[in-house]
């Protein structure tokens, strides 16, 4: 899907506008670039890479236009039945229609083109169709949806209309705890597996980082082939 999400806020809900979205942060004189011939570590007292952006540059305009009128809005504020309290997923649906997934109703909303509500599927529970953390999980040439269960630890299939689930069960835990898969290609997800925050905090000595491995995972099989491995 080609458009960016603005979120508007109304009460405790939201109503989603498709549109362009512009984020930009405070200025801090501290984050200057040094004056011309003032030498530049490429790190910090403690080894820690550092990169320097000229001020300059980094303050210019992108040339970005925000439309004032969106091109599409899901939810209205006259309905708070139809407003979203944590968007976990949006995708583009074939026949032009938009699919929501809220992981605090555990609700997977159905949008038409014109951003009317058509159905909905999903609730709270532990059965097929039922969910305790939903996330949709971003798949490649897939006509189904895939759903992601962080706290039942299981994956979910469903027809591109929230119908048919089918629950797929680990052969052994999903060691990225509750982290949700970055992506699917057929069988295969590409996951990001952090290590136990509690080994970082109880490190005595030296810069505190814990690893971050990124995998190929395939859960119903439970292989696993690291694709690479960093520190943060």
């Amino acid at each position: 899907m080609d458009r960016l999400m603005r979120g508007t806020g109304l009460g405790s809900g939201a109503v989603l506008a498709l549109g362009a979205l512009l984020g930009c942060g405070p200025s801090d004189a501290a984050d200057q670039p040094p004056a011309p011939g003032t030498p530049v570590s490429p790190t910090d007292s403690a080894g820690v890479l550092i990169s320097v952006t000229d001020g300059a540059k980094a303050s210019s305009s992108l040339g970005w236009i925000i439309d004032s009128v969106p091109d599409l809005v899901l939810g209205t504020s006259s309905h708070p039945d139809q407003q979203f309290f944590g968007v976990r997923g949006l995708r583009a649906l074939p026949d032009g229609g938009v699919l929501v997934v809220d992981a605090i109703t555990r609700e997977l909303r159905f949008f038409d083109s014109t951003g009317h509500l058509t159905h909905r599927s999903g609730r709270k529970g532990e059965g097929p169709g039922e969910y305790d953390d939903p996330y949709l999980v971003h798949t490649i040439g897939a006509t189904t949806l895939l759903l992601w269960d962080g706290r039942l630890k299981r994956f979910q299939v469903l027809s591109e209309q929230g119908e048919d689930p089918r629950v797929i069960r680990l052969s052994e835990r999903w060691r990225g705890g509750r982290h949700p898969p970055l992506g699917a290609v057929g069988t295969q997800m590409f996951a990001r597996f952090p290590e136990m925050a509690y080994r970082v905090r109880w490190e005595k000595k030296g810069v505190k980082t814990r690893r971050v491995d990124f995998s190929w995972v395939q859960p119903a099989a439970g292989t696993e082939v690291r694709v690479a491995t960093f520190g943060e």
